[in-house]
């Protein structure tokens, strides 16, 4: 028993053929004298008998042609009427899977891969079956902040004292290393409530130079625009997006869930935030 539908058949069969989807509904798409094989190989371009009977083939299995007449002929020597509303949808399908799959192709080729992290209270403990295959937040964050070797890039638009207290040593250590570090958030001048939070921070790098910088993403003076949570490592090779703040809520209490992903394209997450700190004030040093 063959799995595939006949959309995806069709699709494939394009792909092999050069031949796009959308041609066969311009030939068969209000038609209204019969199909033949003959009929329809010289009619659609890039067919010839075997593919035009591949094709129609795989219509009729969707219900998309119907046999004229019985008979008793090969599939060659019948005639077939359109069904129009079915030929249509099935078309319609196996064009928008002919489209996706130079992306699929390339996602099954490439090494990306991810892993799902979630924060889950102490009052949903029926959900803690997902952390066979989940990771938590708090420890996937602080791995993330561990494996940089050169740059870390953090936008995350809350903060408290409780929740960036787990993360604050992993952030020191990176410091020490000489991995530069950037924060990208809001209310993070002098007295605000973020800076604050950073304040300890702030005072571990004592003289660490350039290697630690804070940054206010705003359009006007008072208009915070920063609510996205990511961070990227070293020009993206592994990229956190997701819903956790940096908040005890969000490390313990409060149900978050969000991807780690490295390969290919993740870099394209790390030229963002740059991009957006290139906009934004830097609030220190």
């Amino acid at each position: 028993m063959n799995p595939r539908t006949p959309e995806f058949d069709l699709a494939l069969y394009c792909e092999g053929t050069g031949v796009r989807p959308e041609i066969f509904l311009e030939q068969l798409d209000g038609r209204s004298e019969p199909v033949t094989v003959e009929g329809f190989a010289s009619a659609a371009p890039g067919l010839d008998r075997d593919r035009a009977l591949t094709v129609l083939s795989i219509l009729n299995r969707a219900g998309a042609i119907r046999q004229k007449s019985a008979g008793t002929g090969t599939l060659n020597d019948r005639e077939w009427e359109v069904v129009p509303a079915a030929l249509e949808m099935l078309l319609r399908s196996a064009k928008s899977i002919y489209d996706a799959m130079p992306l699929m192709r390339g996602l099954a080729a490439s090494p990306m891969s991810f892993r799902i992290a979630a924060t889950i209270p102490d009052g949903l403990q029926e959900l803690e079956r997902f952390f066979t295959v989940f990771d938590s937040t708090h420890n996937g964050l602080r791995s993330l902040i561990r494996d940089s070797r050169r740059e870390l890039f953090v936008m995350v638009p809350f903060m408290d004292d409780e929740g960036f207290g787990v993360l604050l040593p992993m952030f020191e250590d990176a410091i020490k290393r000489g991995v530069v570090v950037r924060f990208l958030s809001r209310k993070m001048a002098r007295g605000q409530r973020n800076r604050g939070v950073l304040g300890n921070l702030i005072d571990a790098c004592g003289g660490c130079g350039d290697l630690l910088s804070l940054y206010e993403a705003r359009i006007e003076e008072d208009v915070p625009v920063s609510h996205a949570k990511v961070l990227s490592r070293d020009g993206g090779e592994e990229v956190y997006v997701g819903s956790a703040n940096f908040t005890g809520s969000s490390m313990e209490r409060t149900v978050e869930i969000g991807v780690f992903l490295r390969g290919p394209g993740t870099g394209q997450a790390h030229e963002f935030l740059a991009a957006v700190m290139a906009r934004s004030v830097k609030i220190w040093p």
